[in-house]
């Protein structure tokens, strides 16, 4: 077993273990797992499989408690993360990682979608990605996004509804 395949090993028992007992959440945030999580989405843009599996551990901790994740910053690494799987060739893995960006906003709110964020990444994601999963994926995200008042405005601003409306008829 090569390094990369001990630490997505790794990262698979860290998801068993959240599911298997999602009080375990509250010792890992404890010991530092979510700003290490973070740090393997920034340093491990060509490990695919890693930044989704680690995304999947935050959609975890979000969904035990949002407010960790929003103080380590974890929304902005993984929209980084998010960002860097578009060009990916494995559309079932930008899936999960969509899905599992999905639960993360659904608990911690699209407030933190919006800072520094332009949704040009998102319609990247949409326009490069012909795949109705991939597609239909990313248009749940948006659409549990702009529940927010305040993110749906500035979607709308940047010519998201345009674009989205572009991609969608190609």
């Amino acid at each position: 077993m090569d390094f990369s395949e001990k630490k997505i090993f790794s990262f698979e028992f860290i998801l068993e273990a959240q599911k298997q007992d999602p009080e375990i959440n509250g010792a890992m945030i404890e010991k530092g797992a979510i700003p290490a999580l973070n740090l393997v989405i920034e340093n491990h843009p060509l490990n695919e499989k890693l930044v989704v599996k680690a995304t999947r551990a935050l959609a975890n901790f979000a969904e035990y408690h949002a407010d960790s994740i929003l103080a380590e910053k974890s929304v902005e690494k993984v929209l980084l993360g998010l960002n860097r799987l578009v060009g990916t060739d494995d559309d079932a893995l930008l899936v999960k990682a969509l899905k599992a960006t999905l639960r993360i906003a659904k608990a911690t709110g699209a407030g933190e979608f919006m800072k520094g964020t332009d949704m040009k990444d998102f319609m990247d994601l949409l326009k490069q990605h012909r795949s109705p999963d991939v597609v239909a994926m990313g248009t749940e995200l948006l659409k549990s996004l702009c529940a927010d008042p305040e993110f749906c405005m500035a979607f709308m601003e940047q010519g998201g509804i345009s674009q989205l409306t572009t991609n969608l008829t190609k």
